[in-house]
């Protein structure tokens, strides 16, 4: 015959927590959207969405040139390696 470990108050309040928890994140996120503002289209948010778009432009770029010049540079030195 087992014995089955007496559950504390700590073991129901946190399987309470954990529940309440789940419980409001499905429901603040699939019944109650509108809590959140999502859908309403706000006009600070295009300067920081603008921003965001030139810097990931400039990275993509600077990144792009870095590796041709890498390459331009791994290139020289092989050539240079070669022609001795």
């Amino acid at each position: 015959m087992k014995v089955k470990p007496k559950r504390t108050f700590g073991w129901y309040f946190i399987r309470v927590l954990i529940l309440t928890s789940i419980f409001l994140f499905f429901y603040l996120s699939f019944i109650k959207e509108h809590t959140w503002s999502l859908n309403k289209t706000v006009g600070w948010a295009w300067d920081i969405t603008n921003i965001n778009f030139w810097l990931g432009i400039i990275f993509t770029i600077t990144l792009f040139l870095f590796i041709v010049v890498l390459i331009s540079f791994l290139l020289k030195k092989l050539i240079d390696v070669f022609a001795k």
